[in-house]
């Protein structure tokens, strides 16, 4: 939009448009560059400011009128200030937390206890946040509500790895959920184990100690369960098969044990004994030695 200039800030002396002969000068600019418009200026809108690119309009209105462009730039600077502080208040960084889960150096054998301990940035403290862990795999037997925790891996478990995940309780809405987790690879075992050695009259089973071997079963689903039964050379087998009958009736119908999850076994011996082993898929199972 081109609006005429103000008469009083536009006026001209009739000595910038006429010398003594009377000749019609050139007009310039500071750079010497001829001007051949200096009555129009461009303007926002009809009756908008004046726009930054007149520059011929502001030397003229600064060489008039001082006053004016001292406050131009002193409006300028507040625009760039105010600016400037939303910028910097939206590139804040967040006031929520960050956090990281840290496990073992190497690569920890089932049977060994895992630490793994979470870190944290300076801004939780003023949050005293609490900490919720969960564990895939294992068992934390230490620390939960700390950032140290110690996890135990069944002996044989279904997986090549533990994955820890902790999560901070009591952060503000704002911050939605603030996780972390870890995952520590671990050897596989590839042999069984003996988990149990007693003795007891023929007649009797311990139901504590089945009770444990079942517990060892959950533990490890795809492991089976060998139960060595020696008994001694004088035992009847009517108590021989009576006693398999006991054990085999307690883990299905009091334990739940699939029936072939487990594998008992008999043999003659000096004395009664009983030799609980975990065999994990893959593994070699025990043989029972009959001394007859």
């Amino acid at each position: 939009m081109i609006e005429k200039d103000s008469k009083n800030i536009m006026e001209e002396n009739t000595n910038d448009s006429e010398n003594t002969n009377g000749e019609q000068p050139v007009l310039t600019n500071r750079q010497g560059h001829p001007v051949y418009d200096n009555q129009n200026s461009r303007t926002v809108g009809d009756r908008g400011p004046t726009t930054l690119e007149n520059y011929r309009a502001r030397s003229r209105i600064e060489s008039r009128q001082p006053g004016c462009m001292k406050s131009f730039f002193v409006s300028t600077i507040l625009v760039l200030t105010f600016c400037v502080g939303a910028f910097a208040q939206t590139n804040e960084t967040s006031p929520c937390p960050t956090i990281s889960v840290t496990g073992p150096a190497g690569i920890p054998s089932p049977d060994e206890a895992i630490t793994f301990t979470l870190s944290l940035s300076q801004k939780a403290e003023k949050f005293n946040p609490k900490y919720s862990w969960t564990i895939s795999g294992g068992e934390i037997i230490e620390g939960q509500g700390t950032q140290f925790i110690k996890v135990l891996a069944p002996i044989f478990f279904k997986g090549e790895s533990l994955r820890a995940t902790v999560e901070l309780v009591n952060l503000p809405k704002e911050c939605g959920t603030v996780t972390a987790s870890e995952t520590a690879f671990m050897t596989i075992c590839h042999s069984h184990r003996q988990v149990d050695e007693f003795s007891i009259p023929a007649s009797q089973i311990d139901k504590a100690k089945l009770e444990n071997l079942a517990v060892e079963l959950e533990n490890n689903p795809l492991a089976v369960a060998y139960i060595f039964e020696r008994f001694e050379r004088k035992t009847s087998q009517n108590a021989v098969n009576r006693k398999i009958q006991e054990i085999t009736d307690y883990l299905i119908k009091e334990k739940k044990i699939e029936k072939d999850r487990f594998v008992i076994s008999t043999a003659a011996f000096d004395k009664n004994l009983t030799q609980y082993f975990i065999v994990p898929p893959g593994a070699t199972p025990p043989e029972i030695e009959d001394y007859n």
